[in-house]
């Protein structure tokens, strides 16, 4: 997204946000609103990606894009080589790249959640809520499981708990071939 569509969806947002609330807002506080509904979003993972990032994009687009901490290196499977999100700790956002379909996997941290509001740290019985198809392998408190992405049938969520905690969030293409 280039600064023009940043610009035209915070109006948007901005815009929207006002109306809902009526004249009671004044218009300083419409425009932080604004900001902070177009931060939100920024940070969200899915249902194509996260932010600039989509899955689908190519490594070179992502790294000259700025999106990437740096080059890619050799992850776990030799084909699929990892890069992290740039700004996230070491270890940590961690963007799979695939020969066939690049970008292909992209895992959350810290605050970083899906649109329907899933994050590392939640309790499982609140993902349950608001994903009740959500089936781990193992179990509730400990266990792994697939969402197909609401707004994005060729992607699915991969959401790990541990005890009874969200521990792991990614966003992964349907076609992803790099694990499991």
């Amino acid at each position: 997204m280039n600064a023009k569509h940043l610009i035209m969806l915070a109006a948007g947002l901005t815009a929207a946000l006002a109306a809902s609330v009526g004249a009671s807002m004044s218009g300083a506080h419409a425009a932080s609103a604004g900001q902070s509904a177009l931060a939100a979003h920024a940070r969200s993972l899915g249902p194509a990606g996260y932010g600039a990032l989509k899955l689908g994009m190519s490594e070179k687009r992502a790294d000259a894009d700025g999106l990437l901490a740096g080059p890619s290196t050799q992850g776990p499977n030799p084909v699929c080589p990892i890069a992290r999100l740039k700004g996230a700790p070491t270890g940590k956002g961690v963007v799979w790249f695939s020969s066939k379909h690049d970008v292909v996997a992209i895992s959350a941290y810290g605050s970083i959640a899906t649109p329907q509001g899933v994050r590392i740290g939640m309790t499982t019985a609140k993902l349950r809520k608001i994903y009740p198809s959500w089936n781990p392998l193992g179990t509730d408190a400990d266990g792994r499981g697939y969402v197909t992405v609401p707004g994005n049938a060729r992607a699915e969520y991969r959401i790990e708990t541990a005890k009874s905690k969200v521990s792991s969030l990614t966003l992964q293409a349907d076609n992803e071939e790099c694990y499991e």
